[in-house]
């Protein structure tokens, strides 16, 4: 949801069905919202790794799916 925040933020500020959204009016930052991306998709693979060899070394895969 953060990457999603980040990457349609200039979309959200011209949409009207968006207004309160946190990215385009400010309430958080553009740092702050990467750093919560990051820290999202670091507990994501780190929970992976907990639970099997396989989900962990997947991860990355499904991380670049995600985001790109």
């Amino acid at each position: 949801m953060a990457f999603n925040r980040i990457v349609d933020r200039k979309f959200d500020a011209l949409n009207s069905r968006t207004p309160i959204v946190t990215c385009p009016t400010g309430q958080i930052s553009l740092f702050s919202a990467w750093i919560l991306c990051l820290l999202s998709a670091t507990g994501l693979v780190v929970a992976s790794y907990f639970l099997n060899p396989l989900c962990f070394y997947l991860s990355p895969a499904a991380l670049a799916v995600i985001w790109f």
